[in-house]
Formats: C-alpha cells, sequence, structure tokens
C-alpha cells in the first residue's frame, strides 16, 4: 500500500500572512519588529509625553509658538457638539528630525494621564548669567552616583548647562500626584546644589504635565493649568539606547526625596558665587564653550564655523545630527547651489562622517553604518527645508560669493575630498561691508565745514558735498509734517549726523550697498526703527537716493541701497575736485 501524501492545508489568506510576517522579520510567533533604532526611540518618547500640547521655536530662539489652552479646549469642544474626535496635530516624524538636526527646537509637556503608565520629565542645569559647564558636569556625575544610575544627560543649547532626563513610574495615580512628585524632586535637587555648591546657577525639574479640569459632561473641558514645556532629547537619535534606558524612578520615590530635605534650609542656605565674568560670553569663556558652540545663520562667523568643522570633524559629544544638518545648508544653499544633487551632498557627508567623526559617534564604532547613513540623508532633506530669513541671508552669501566681495572662498566641498569644479572666480577685491564711521562736528554754516573737509581729504575725512548738504539742510528746519522733532544734539542735528554718515558710507562701496540693521543703529546712534524710516524717506523725497528694497526686520534683514545718479555724478565731481586740489 503506497504510503499517504500529506496535502498542505494552507488557506490563500495565511499565505498572505505568512508573506506579511516575513516582512516585519517575525519569527515563530514572535513579535520583534525589524525597525530602526530611530522609530523605536520616538515611538517611546511619545508614549512618555502628552500629544496634544507642545511648543516650537527656532533654533537661536528668536521665534517661539505653542498649542495655546483655547486651542485645546475649542477642540474638545468640537468633539463635544459633534459628537466625534477631532484629531489634534501632532509632532509628526518630519519635526523630529528638524528637531534632531538642529534646524528647530521642540518642547513637551509631561503626560499626566492614569492611563498612561511613564512619564519624562527634564533636569535643567542652567549656567545662563553664571556658572561653567564643569560645574554642570559635576552636578549631573554625582546625580549619576547618587541614586540616579544611567541617567541620560547632554549639553545644553547654548553649551554651557546640562539637561538629563529621568522616566516616572506613575503606577495608575493621578497628575496631582505626578506634580507633588516633580516639586519634591525640584526641592530636593536645590537643596543638593546648596549643600555641593555646584559651579551652576541653578538647577530645575520641566516637563511637569499640565492640570485638565472637566465639567460633567462628557469633552466638557473647562481649562487647563500648570505643567511647564521641557526641550525634546536632541541626542535621541544619536543615542537611542541611552535614553531609553535612563534612570527610572516612582512617584513615591520622588516625593520621598521632597520629604528629606529640612523645612528652614532656604533661610539658611548662602549666596554661591559665580564664575568671574568673561568679556566674550558674560560668565563663560571661549575656550569653555569648545567646539559645541555654533553661530546661527544671520552670525557672521557661520561660515568660517562652517570651514572649521569641515576641516577637524566632530570634536565631541554624539552632536552628528546638529553638525551634518549644519553642513547640508552650506552646500545646499550656498557652495553647490548652482549644480546640486542631493544624492551627491548625502554620498559627500556620510563619506565624510566615517572619516572624520573622530570615535564620537557611537553608533558607527558598534558598526550600525546603515542608522548613520538613513541620519546623514534626512539631514539633508531637513536642509533642503529652511526657512525664509535664512534662505535670505543664503542669498546674500551667494551673492557676494559671485561677485567677488570676499577676499577669500570657503570651499567646504573640497575640504571634504570632493572633486567639484568652483564656478566662482575668486578677486581679491574688498570684503563684505564693514562699517566705518566718518563724523566730525559741524558747525552752525554747512558750506564752511564742507569746505574745510575737502582740504582735509588726505586724512580720508570727506564731507558730503555742498549742494547735497543743502538738500539734506532743507528738511532739518521745520517742515510741515513732523513724525520726529528736530533738535540739535552735541552742537548738530541727529538727521544730518545720520546723512552723512549714510551717503559716505554708499560711496566707499560705489553708490551701493547693502546695510544691515545693526549698522544703521550706529548710523543713527539709536535703536529707534521709525526715525531711521523718517531719516531715509527724507533722503528718498530729496531725490539722494534711490527707493531702496527690503524691509526691516530687527536685528537680521539688510537692504539695498544707492545714490541716485544724479547725486553720484555730484560725488564724482566733488572727490575729482578734492584729488586736484591735493
Amino acid at each position: 500500500m503506497p504510503p499517504s501524501i500529506k496535502r498542505s492545508t494552507t488557506t490563500a489568506k495565511e499565505k498572505v500572512m505568512v508573506s506579511k510576517l516575513s516582512k516585519y522579520n517575525i519569527v515563530d510567533g514572535s513579535r520583534k519588529l525589524k525597525r530602526s533604532a530611530e522609530k523605536e526611540v520616538l515611538t517611546w518618547i511619545r508614549k512618555r509625553t502628552y500629544p496634544y500640547q507642545y511648543g516650537w521655536s527656532w533654533a537661536d530662539k528668536t521665534v517661539f509658538r505653542q498649542i495655546t489652552n483655547k486651542q485645546v479646549i475649542n477642540a474638545f469642544r468640537a468633539c463635544r457638539t459633534r459628537d466625534r474626535r477631532i484629531d489634534f496635530p501632532r509632532i509628526d516624524d518630519r519635526m523630529y528630525a528638524e528637531h534632531m538636526a538642529g534646524e528647530r527646537i521642540f518642547y513637551f509637556y509631561g503626560d499626566g494621564r492614569i492611563k498612561t503608565p511613564e512619564t519624562l520629565l527634564k533636569i535643567d542645569v542652567d549656567c545662563h548669567k553664571s556658572g561653567s559647564f564643569a560645574g554642570a558636569v559635576s552636578c549631573v556625575e554625582w546625580l549619576t552616583e547618587n541614586g540616579f544610575p544611567g541617567l541620560f544627560w547632554s549639553r545644553s543649547t547654548n553649551g554651557r548647562g546640562a539637561h538629563a532626563y529621568i522616566v516616572v513610574d506613575k503606577f495608575d495615580v493621578g497628575v496631582q500626584a505626578v506634580l507633588d512628585g516633580a516639586n519634591g524632586l525640584e526641592k530636593w535637587l536645590k537643596y543638593q546644589h546648596s549643600v555641593h555648591g555646584w559651579d551652576i546657577e541653578m538647577i530645575e525639574v520641566k516637563g511637569k504635565p499640565r492640570t485638565f479640569h472637566w465639567g460633567e459632561a462628557k469633552y466638557d473641558l473647562l481649562d487647563i493649568t500648570g505643567g511647564s514645556l521641557a526641550k525634546i532629547p536632541v541626542e535621541a537619535f544619536d543615542r537611542p539606547h541611552d535614553l531609553m534606558n535612563t534612570t527610572r524612578l516612582k512617584v513615591k520615590d520622588l516625593r520621598r526625596l521632597g520629604s528629606q530635605v529640612p523645612r528652614d534650609w532656604e533661610s539658611s542656605t548662602p549666596t554661591p558665587t559665580p564664575t568671574p565674568t568673561s568679556a566674550e560670553f558674560g560668565s563663560i569663556d571661549m575656550e569653555e564653550m569648545g567646539a559645541s558652540w555654533r553661530p546661527s545663520h544671520r552670525h557672521r562667523e557661520w561660515p568660517l564655523w562652517v570651514e572649521h568643522v569641515a576641516r577637524h570633524g566632530l570634536q565631541e559629544g554624539d552632536d552628528l545630527g546638529v553638525i551634518v544638518g549644519e553642513l547640508a545648508a552650506w552646500l545646499w544653499w550656498v557652495e553647490l547651489y548652482s549644480d546640486r544633487d542631493e544624492k551627491i551632498i548625502a554620498d559627500l557627508l556620510f563619506a565624510w562622517v566615517q572619516e572624520r567623526h573622530n570615535g564620537h559617534v557611537e553608533r558607527l564604532n558598534e558598526g550600525k553604518v546603515a542608522d548613520v547613513e538613513s541620519q546623514v540623508k534626512r539631514a539633508v532633506k531637513s536642509a533642503k527645508k529652511k526657512c525664509a530669513e535664512s534662505l535670505e541671508v543664503f542669498a546674500k552669501i551667494r551673492q557676494k560669493r559671485s561677485s567677488g566681495k570676499y577676499r577669500r572662498l570657503i570651499e567646504v566641498a573640497q575640504i571634504m575630498g570632493a572633486e567639484v569644479e568652483s564656478t566662482e572666480t575668486e578677486r581679491d577685491t574688498l570684503s563684505s561691508l564693514c562699517l566705518v564711521l566718518r563724523d566730525d562736528p559741524l558747525p552752525s554754516e554747512i558750506e564752511n565745514r564742507l569746505a574745510q573737509i575737502i582740504a582735509d581729504l588726505a586724512s580720508r575725512k570727506a564731507e558730503t558735498p555742498s549742494e547735497i548738504a543743502e538738500s539734506i539742510a532743507e528738511f532739518v528746519p521745520k517742515t510741515e509734517r513732523k513724525p520726529i522733532r528736530m533738535r540739535k544734539r552735541d552742537g548738530e542735528y541727529p538727521f544730518v549726523r545720520f546723512a552723512r554718515r549714510f551717503l559716505n558710507c554708499l560711496w566707499d562701496h560705489h553708490g551701493h550697498c547693502r546695510i544691515n540693521t545693526d549698522d544703521l543703529n550706529l548710523m543713527a546712534g539709536s535703536k529707534d526703527a521709525h526715525q531711521q524710516i523718517e531719516y531715509k524717506k527724507y533722503l528718498r523725497d530729496a531725490g539722494i537716493i534711490e527707493p531702496y528694497k527690503g524691509k526691516y526686520r530687527s536685528g537680521t534683514a539688510s537692504s539695498l541701497y544707492a545714490m541716485t545718479p544724479e547725486t553720484l555724478a555730484e560725488f564724482r565731481s566733488h572727490h575729482r575736485q578734492a584729488s586736484q586740489t591735493a
């Protein structure tokens, strides 16, 4: 009798399910999904932070926005009236990538809901006005050795303090118990600061959950109070396993720490002695800032900083996302702008990271090359989405590079080892605008003063031509409109002083140049933007300058100013006559 043949009883539906399970690397019923470390740590953060309220700002903290209480209350009111749930905006993967790359900063609230078993808190060691980074490190190391094992911490945004993160096991308690525990921890930390005298300004706990006051009906949210925002861990992509294995404490442990503090310790606490003040960074020396200091795009040191980083590589810590994001922004928007390719820039940066990480990227040390490569690609994609303010700065840098305004061109791609044919010609001409104020006291009669200035031409203290000075003087006395009252200060009118500085600056740059807001403040001797607008309007109405292009934005924007052809011709005639006299 032939042996019986066992036929497969697997249905088509089961085959489809098996193919799906094999896609996620599920073997023998194991639910271990094949996921990257970045996605795993993002899921971990989302489960320990409140999803419906968060804040964000630019990297230089010039603009801050957050989901307000009114927005959340109105959303719950819509759920109550429409009898359906409203989808709240949350921090998506793209926003997290921008945060890790250093383009934007996102802030979170702790999750005080009973249904979430854990929440995230941040221990903020501040050194803004006093203290040092060494003092912040001493504080964190002491905490690690005294009840906070495996504490995850990183350097603060300004490079002076430290941010440490702990996980709180709520054990089915309400938000008030979590707040009491966070306040007890904060009280205990401040007490330890007074006892040990760390060289820091202060220490506090952030990321406290908010308290929601509900009515009797469903979705009837009356008010939201309390809580504090905390910065999302910026090195979560660089050290995901360290973050997920940070210190875990229970709420009762935090409350016990607060009960150990003596009641009268605040009255007997001596005033800590601050670190001696430095001329460059207040209480922090430039050497102490080290490689972690990162200027903003508007800072004049940013191109030099990019060149320095490209040449020397990573210097300390796991700041891969921030550094690569800045290098990608330079390559994409400045140096390789005319012939840019996302894949070429990503490959160039990845090769640079492999060569010059200097042992500071733990994932490369552990052989996780694919994770690092994916982070570099995300940094390049994030660099392509810079804000309009940064794009304006990049355009000015490109314009100066193409017109030969720099004495030396910064070639980051060549430093990285790429064979890039530069389309820009290097000229030994004037560098970017360097403001030189020429301001001599004026007598009552402008014509006599101008004659004396022409005689002193050799000392480079030239004055405006006589005809233009007369047209300026027309606006100094009483005019038909008086938005600004004209008074003499230090023997002359502020408008005349501003006009002379302004026009001589244009003449030094061939009759047209960009002048930023800081230089205008120096010319006017004040930061009154409305006053400067009126001054420039007088010059424009008199036909001395062309209608300028640009707009006022405090401390950032510059406008393109130019003399009218008549004014420029008069300046040329004036200086030609002065040179013949000399």
